[in-house]
């Protein structure tokens, strides 16, 4: 064919095709949410995605403050294929730098889109547990809080808090307790948070967060007077005593 007969009908030729491409891309938006093992949402935390099968990388990443990211793998975007392996790398900031979480997902390209199951991210080799009070406790007075860590890291220290209550530095790291006074604490369900503090680089780093749910109950007996009742049972002996010396 001639070409100077092709060459009037390029432009059309480029424009309809790329219509038919774009009239065919289909993104592929991946979601989900990372949240720190005490269920805190991990905000603003780096997220890097790896193509397991072509080792490929996604640097454009939406992450929100509610530990929400997402991104895109569809077309236009990086082309991956459908059945591509995808591993999704999760990396906390500030006080929680060192913590990490990971998930691996299959491409769907058939999907519309998918969803993460949600990745919780944790601080390498060290693991803090309650070991007393159990969840669901019912506590009155003064208890121990009892519990200890696990790993290799050496632990700088361990802190608890009541609800929302102020961190307080407790005795010991690897075996660690608190003498708890419920005197303070209202009648009810209330949660005991306990978290190790390791030292990086002259750094504070919390390591690991875990909490337990009690109940607190009154220490008073329901059979004790109340002090009112005293009080007026002492006004009637002393008015009956008075009326007697009277008589």
């Amino acid at each position: 064919m001639d070409m100077q007969l092709i060459k009037p009908l390029l432009p059309i030729i480029f424009f309809s095709s790329l219509f038919l491409s774009l009239a065919s891309a289909q993104p592929h938006p991946i979601a989900g949410y990372a949240y720190y093992e005490n269920g805190s949402p991990a905000a603003n935390a780096i997220v890097n995605v790896t193509n397991l099968d072509t080792g490929d990388k996604i640097t454009n990443i939406i992450v929100g403050q509610n530990g929400y990211y997402e991104f895109d793998v569809g077309s236009p975007g990086v082309g991956w294929s459908d059945g591509d392996r995808i591993n999704i790398l999760i990396s906390g900031t500030g006080e929680y730098e060192g913590w990490k979480g990971t998930a691996v997902i299959t491409l769907n390209l058939t999907a519309p889109y998918q969803i993460v199951p949600d990745i919780y991210l944790s601080y390498e080799g060290v693991k803090i547990r309650i070991t007393k009070p159990s969840k669901g406790s019912q506590i009155s007075g003064k208890t121990f809080v009892i519990g200890e860590v696990e790993g290799e890291a050496i632990i700088d220290k361990v802190e608890i808090k009541i609800d929302e209550g102020e961190w307080i530095t407790v005795q010991g790291t690897k075996n660690w307790s608190y003498l708890l006074d419920t005197k303070y604490l209202d009648e009810g369900n209330h949660i005991i948070y306990a978290r190790a503090i390791i030292k990086e680089e002259n750094t504070s780093v919390v390591a690991d967060v875990t909490s337990v749910q009690i109940i607190v109950k009154s220490t008073e007996s329901k059979d004790t007077p109340s002090f009112e009742a005293i009080y007026l049972t002492l006004i009637l002996l002393i008015l009956t005593s008075t009326k007697k010396l009277r008589l």
